[in-house]
């Protein structure tokens, strides 16, 4: 998502499948499920992804990230614990 390119999420364990549905949801992206993932399908994907608006708003949320100073906050966090 940092990267501001959309994604293509094949889940197949754990929690990958909430993030899945987040990208999806977020409009970041598509979700295909393992069992039914295949080279059509992968092809219909990425087609959706180029000729869609998910490039534009991935781009939007890389954005977003890039301007925020998480690893910042966090190491001035852990430097205050020392």
């Amino acid at each position: 998502m940092r990267a501001g390119k959309p994604q293509i999420i094949v889940p197949f364990f754990g929690d990958q499948h909430d993030h899945g549905a987040r990208i999806v949801r977020l409009g970041l992206g598509l979700a295909i499920k393992l069992s039914v993932y295949d080279e059509r399908r992968a092809a219909a994907a990425l087609e959706m992804l180029i000729v869609g608006d998910c490039s534009r708003r991935a781009e939007s949320f890389g954005d977003l990230i890039a301007e925020e100073e998480g690893v910042e906050a966090i190491a001035a966090r852990a430097e205050r614990w020392c």
